[in-house]
């Protein structure tokens, strides 16, 4: 988010907010993941990756596009991270791929303050995550620091590469990593029950 920050491309007081709704969201997936059953979790993944696929043609992304800050903006937002937060705690992803899109349709952010404000939201999340599943001990912490550090060693060149690209080629790339998340929840569905047989 440093990167995008430096851009001007994060809206702090809708960060707020976003973040307001997700640290009660991530509470909140963190309770369910504790008590849903473990198959049901890919199913969850795919079904809420598909959703995001078909909510980024509901609208044409646009690169300009303040965040409102009306009140029913400000309803939204919290709401937006609510959903957001609850699919971080349950499923492990959920953050720009919930607010992103989020920000786009509910408040008519561009694409660049969307993803900027997305990363920053993450931070906060993300922490309050981890520290609920570090209680019940389901975080790998050495993996976590490793992917960790690889994603904000690469965050600039993956904000350089999104202002080389048109709001609806961010769209199309976005939905291809979307699609290669289902290809392997799949694959790994398929492994599983096979090694159960």
């Amino acid at each position: 988010s440093g990167t995008y920050a430096l851009h001007g491309e994060v809206s702090w007081a809708g960060g707020a907010l976003l973040a307001l709704g997700a640290l009660a969201g991530s509470q909140v997936g963190v309770w369910l993941l504790r008590r849903l059953p473990a198959p049901s979790l890919p199913w969850i993944l795919i079904g809420f990756t598909l959703f995001v696929i078909v909510s980024q043609y509901l609208h044409v992304p646009t690169r300009e596009g303040a965040v409102s800050l009306a009140p029913a903006s400000c309803v939204l937002l919290i709401l937006v991270g609510l959903c957001a937060g609850i699919l971080s705690g349950l499923v492990g992803v959920g953050g720009g791929s919930v607010i992103v899109p989020g920000m786009e349709l509910a408040v008519g952010a561009g694409d660049l303050i969307a993803r900027g404000t997305s990363l920053l939201v993450m931070i906060p999340t993300g922490i309050a995550g981890t520290v609920t599943n570090l209680r019940h001990r389901m975080v790998d912490l050495r993996v976590g620091l490793i992917v960790g550090a690889s994603a904000a060693a690469t965050a600039p060149v993956g904000r350089l590469v999104a202002t080389l690209v048109s709001p609806s080629v961010g769209a199309i790339l976005f939905n291809i990593f979307l699609l290669s998340i289902i290809a392997s929840t799949i694959l790994k569905m398929r492994r599983k029950a096979g090694a159960q047989r």
